[in-house]
């Protein structure tokens, strides 16, 4: 039984403090299901847990039996730092990585405890910090004691769209203008044009929500900035969060990679057969051995989009390529990552519903397999008292 069954999923909100904000938690439930587990959905910038992007994959996911967690994040939807009529203020990548740590840990506690498969996810911004959270557990040497650790090592990752990379943006210039505004304190400033168009008649926001009634509530919705910039300390934010991801997927070679790297074959290949597991790829200079996203054991599902005007596709390729260089029995690993590109906007829940009753179902698909792979619920370091 699904959500298009009839049975709409329950939700219910309650407070959740990190940092000492008090933050809106939203919890979709299974409704007439056994639970099979438990999923942490991440927002994307200026979005929120019942922002149409998010709302609908945890809607959905609630519909064939997993409980859903979607936290606002600090200065997004109900959180009391958010204020609607103000631009979105990041403080830091840091703070952004250990508030999505805070949520995960607590659910992988939960999920422990009942014996149950813990998953991480997220849309767009939410995909990158999916992507952190994961390779802070998984990082070998990490400190757990002193850091959120999940208590359960995740059944998979699940990205929609996600932001690994941007496009080719004069980083130098950007990144110490950024810098050298942030350290004067001026990073509350709004004078970075905002990436998110308003209006439902505007022909840019038609054509990254094409389907209306989504547009529409996108366009109605009360707890999202409409303003036209954004803070210079987000605009830093995001691009700190952008090179942790090109930290963690090219290792010692992130910065070479940091800007549009060229992956056009394998773009060409995804495009063309619309999936590609792990090992079809093949680019000895690309991917360097020791990344430490090759420690993330887990399965991945990465969806990406090819008519995406928002973010680059080039890390999330990166990340779920394996390349020839491993080979034998190192290469298997890697069997696990999925990418699969749909025709699509970079808001994918939010496209016509052809595209998106696609994607729900490879969604379940994919789910359904990593329901076959026995589960290590427990990790092996000890959990903090």
């Amino acid at each position: 039984m699904s959500f298009h069954d009839g049975q709409s999923p329950r939700h219910t909100t309650s407070t959740f403090a990190v940092r000492h904000i008090q933050c809106t938690l939203h919890t979709y439930h299974p409704s007439g299901l056994p639970t099979l587990g438990i999923v942490v959905l991440y927002h994307g910038l200026n979005a929120h847990g019942t922002f149409p992007s998010i709302k609908y994959p945890a809607i959905y996911l609630a519909s064939i039996g997993y409980k859903v967690f979607v936290l606002d994040l600090p200065g997004h939807g109900r959180c009391p730092t958010g204020r609607w009529s103000q631009p979105i203020y990041f403080k830091s990548a840091e703070f952004a990585v250990y508030d999505a740590c805070c949520v995960a840990q607590m659910a992988a506690r939960e999920a422990a405890f009942a014996g149950q498969r813990f998953y991480l996810g997220g849309s767009s911004m939410g995909g990158a910090l999916a992507l952190l959270v994961a390779e802070r557990h998984y990082r070998p040497g990490y400190d757990r004691a002193k850091g959120n650790f999940l208590a359960s090592n995740p059944s998979g990752i699940v990205l929609l769209t996600p932001m690994l990379s941007l496009g080719k943006l004069p980083w130098n210039l950007t990144r110490n203008f950024l810098n050298a505004a942030v350290s004067s304190g001026a990073g509350k400033w709004a004078a970075i044009p905002a990436p998110y168009p308003q209006g439902r008649d505007n022909p840019k926001l038609r054509r990254c929500l094409p389907d209306e009634a989504r547009r529409n509530e996108c366009d109605d919705d009360p707890h999202v900035y409409r303003g036209n910039y954004m803070k210079l300390g987000t605009a830093k934010c995001i691009l700190d969060l952008v090179d942790l991801c090109a930290k963690a997927i090219y290792g010692s070679n992130w910065e070479k990679h940091r800007m549009d790297s060229n992956h056009s074959n394998v773009l060409q290949k995804v495009q063309k057969v619309g999936i590609i597991c792990g090992s079809s790829y093949n680019d000895d200079d690309d991917k360097p051995l020791n990344s430490p996203a090759d420690a993330i054991s887990c399965p991945i599902l990465c969806c990406i989009s090819s008519r995406d005007e928002t973010i680059s596709n080039n890390g999330a390729i990166a990340l779920c390529e394996a390349s020839g260089k491993f080979g034998g029995a190192l290469c298997r690993k890697f069997n696990n990552r999925t990418l699969i590109s749909y025709s699509s906007v970079h808001n994918i829940f939010c496209d016509v519903e052809v595209v998106r009753r696609k994607v729900e179902n490879d969604m379940m698909r994919w789910f359904e397999s990593t329901q076959k792979i026995p589960a290590n619920l427990k990790d092996t370091a000890e959990a903090p008292v």
